[in-house]
């Protein structure tokens, strides 16, 4: 009698800790889906190109008034989807020491938002504000 009762509570205890880990463990997932594309719009007199393909490799490309390339960076992006709103990083800029970092924020299926890019991660914008927003259409 002792043995079956023994033999049921650590039964019980080894659910318990089964049930307890598959909800603490968090699950993965990848934000990159939901923002995968090209994304085109303006911000300060700069039109701002956006491709974020699904193998995490990302191309940003500034352009002036005139549509004369000021600068472009192609690297591995990441979004952090577990967070809101997302943080959104390009590491390992081609021909750069440094990264960017950002906010990014789905709005619909053809528009999605980004904070301005800032070189350290510290320093970047924390929320969406009128005066950082920059605000990006669905071309592909």
């Amino acid at each position: 009698m002792i043995y079956k009762n023994l033999a049921l509570f650590m039964c019980i205890i080894f659910l318990s800790l089964i049930a307890s880990i598959s909800i603490i463990t968090p699950q993965e997932t990848d934000g990159i889906k939901d923002f995968e594309g090209k994304w085109k719009g303006s911000h300060n007199d700069l039109l701002v190109t956006l491709l974020i393909n699904s193998d995490h490799t990302c191309y940003l490309e500034l352009k002036n008034s005139l549509n004369e390339i000021l600068d472009t960076f192609s690297g591995v992006c990441n979004i952090d989807s577990q967070k809101y709103p997302n943080a959104f990083s390009i590491k390992n800029i081609t021909n750069r020491s440094f990264s960017m970092y950002s906010l990014i924020r789905k709005v619909n299926k053809t528009t999605i938002q980004v904070t301005a890019f800032s070189t350290k991660w510290r320093l970047r914008d924390v929320s969406f504000t009128n005066e950082n927003i920059i605000n990006l259409s669905k071309i592909i």
